[in-house]
């Protein structure tokens, strides 16, 4: 099972992340400064860090947004 999770750099984001990856799940955090490990930078509210998401995640499926 692949995870997108949003917001991986603390709180209720790198929570889920670190309970997701307990559990032996593929998790794919994003944050919106620092790239998270794993993951890589997404502000929601700029489009090319949007078309940035899409290219990294380069076409692989998710199973959980």
């Amino acid at each position: 099972m692949t995870i997108l999770i949003t917001g991986t750099s603390r709180g209720i984001g790198a929570a889920l992340a670190e309970h997701y990856r307990a559990d032996g799940r593929r998790v794919i955090g994003t944050a919106r400064t620092e790239a998270p490990e794993g993951g890589t930078v997404l502000d929601v509210t700029d489009p090319a860090s949007v078309a940035a998401l899409a290219r990294f995640l380069d076409g692989a499926p998710l199973d959980l947004l």
